[in-house]
């Protein structure tokens, strides 16, 4: 059997170039998705420093 080394040698590279993929895609996904929470926590947490510092602005006045 000459074939089947290499087969399974090619067969081998394809299954771990596409896991690889797959692992790439996924941190990917990931990533995007933190950096996504990341920004609308900011945007959530400046609105409310700027919201409590607006009322405190008004409690003193």
């Amino acid at each position: 059997m000459p074939f089947s080394i290499p087969v399974s040698n090619a067969c081998f590279l394809l299954w771990s170039t596409l896991r690889g993929l797959a692992y790439t895609n996924c941190l990917f996904r990931m990533v995007l998705l933190y950096s996504i929470k990341a920004a609308q926590f900011n945007y959530w947490y400046e609105n409310i420093f700027l919201f409590s510092g607006k009322f405190e602005h008004l409690h003193l006045q």
